[in-house]
């Protein structure tokens, strides 16, 4: 039998959780321990505290259970009435915040880095956990939370989104849509996280909708449909507000979907574009699909992008085409699977692809989280792609900044393993033959390439011998 969670109690065991309702503090479980079959939230405060009155002029000859109830509220009051609303200027100035992390990677830029220094490499081993909060979900976790004015949002397993007072752990309230009993998410029921605009945070759902939630309550705001979860459609990505947009992309490349980006009026949850990575008859690129490989052609979207505000450009990563271990029935490129798209956000036009990988038959997902860059004047853009590469582009126009990118970085990381050395010390040519002659094996990369060759020569030779006995045969 399912164990319960702590906000259900013994008589709604099995029931979904109330949209919106407060859960009760933290500290009603916390003394004696917790039992998941006794009375929970305001119940177990009721029948700890009855019979008595709190100290103090103001709660004087007021009856124990309702002062308690009283001061929960209080208390829950004084940190959501604290939270100032989201503009989508915070959101592009959110570096001045180092206190707060209010988009999935910390801010557009994509670096995923804080700039707050109070934990350090001298202090870390002191750090004790204060505080505790299960989300009553089986599995595991892969959200980043959102922290803003002292408020933490996240999501976790099963559909479920949470806000917890950060200094304490308290919740505050807890969503969660009943997820379908025929819902087939490949790699579990994940989800990475939310995003937050004004009064409200939004959510992808594994049965592909997108919900608005009060960030003050949990209510629902708004829900829509964008795709069939029964087909394979879901989502697991944390979306990413941009102006007054709300875009995220889809999962599901495993079941043969065909992918995309959308783009969702945050007061409305109406859709206002959508971008298919993987495009169709007419489009550009769709040559690159064999015959209607097009239609389930994956290219999922399930990593979050960043936002350029200078350019109105939003880059987004895209994974792997499908079947993703078998290129047959699909010959081509493959576009857009194993890419970085850039695209206007109001109105989710393509200005430019690089695709990393094509005609993918390893599984090499290009959803790294891109990294934008400023360097030499120049406004470059980073991944780390599955593919074994580290490139650097011009997000300007999508082509190729930095040498590390192609050729030349398997050269370097052969240079560091001492298996080729430099000629001299004169810069390095930029044609990819001349690169090839301007370096010379040292005596342990001799060793290795001879070794290589050898084995190659063999599965040729034995290769060249099977075909002429058969051939023989025939």
């Amino acid at each position: 039998m399912r164990e319960r969670g702590w906000f259900e109690s013994a008589e709604t065991s099995g029931r979904a959780w109330k949209s919106g309702a407060l859960a009760p503090r933290q500290e009603t479980h916390a003394g004696a321990g917790f039992s998941p079959t006794g009375p929970q939230g305001l119940k177990a405060i009721a029948s700890r505290r009855r019979n008595a009155a709190l100290k103090g002029p103001l709660f004087h000859g007021v009856a124990r259970p309702w002062a308690i109830l009283l001061v929960s509220l209080l208390a829950n009051c004084a940190v959501v009435c604290a939270h100032a609303q989201v503009t989508f200027e915070r959101l592009v100035n959110s570096a001045k915040e180092p206190q707060n992390w209010m988009t999935y990677s910390g801010d557009y830029s994509g670096k995923r880095f804080s700039g707050l220094d109070r934990i350090n490499v001298a202090n870390v081993h002191t750090v004790v956990a204060k505080w505790v909060y299960q989300t009553a979900a089986t599995g595991k976790l892969e959200t980043t939370p959102l922290v803003v004015d002292g408020i933490l949002y996240a999501t976790a397993q099963d559909n479920r989104a949470f806000a917890l007072d950060a200094r304490t752990g308290r919740p505050i309230w807890m969503y969660q849509r009943q997820v379908p009993a025929d819902i087939r998410p490949c790699c579990g029921h994940v989800n990475r996280g939310l995003a937050i605009l004004g009064d409200k945070v939004f959510l992808g759902t594994l049965d592909a909708h997108i919900v608005a939630l009060d960030a003050k309550t949990g209510a629902v705001v708004w829900d829509v449909v964008a795709a069939d979860y029964r087909i394979g459609y879901s989502f697991t990505v944390a979306p990413l507000v941009v102006k007054n947009l709300v875009v995220l992309g889809v999962s599901g490349g495993e079941y043969g979907v065909r992918g995309f980006i959308d783009a969702y009026d945050a007061d409305t949850g109406e859709r206002k574009w959508r971008f298919y990575t993987v495009p169709g008859p007419g489009e550009p690129g769709h040559e690159t699909w064999e015959g209607d490989s097009w239609k389930v052609g994956g290219a999922p979207a399930w990593n979050t992008g960043t936002y350029d505000a200078a350019t109105n450009q939003i880059f987004w990563p895209t994974g792997n085409p499908a079947p993703s271990n078998r290129g047959e029935g699909r010959a081509g490129d493959n576009f857009y699977s194993n890419s970085l798209l850039a695209l206007n956000a109001d109105t989710g036009k393509m200005n430019w692809y690089f695709q990393f990988t094509k005609h993918d038959e390893h599984d090499w997902d290009a959803t790294q989280v891109p990294v934008m860059l400023e360097a030499g004047g120049k406004h470059l853009i980073a991944q780390a792609n599955r593919n074994g590469y580290f490139y650097v582009l011009d997000r300007t126009t999508g082509k190729v900044r930095l040498w590390p990118a192609t050729l030349y970085g398997s050269i370097k990381r052969l240079i560091e393993a001492d298996l080729i050395e430099e000629s001299n010390k004169r810069p390095a040519p930029a044609d990819d033959d001349a690169r090839r002659r301007y370096y010379r094996l040292t005596p342990l990369g001799k060793r290795v390439l001879d070794a290589e060759c050898d084995r190659l020569q063999a599965l040729v030779q034995s290769i060249k011998s099977k075909r002429a006995m058969v051939a023989g045969q025939g």
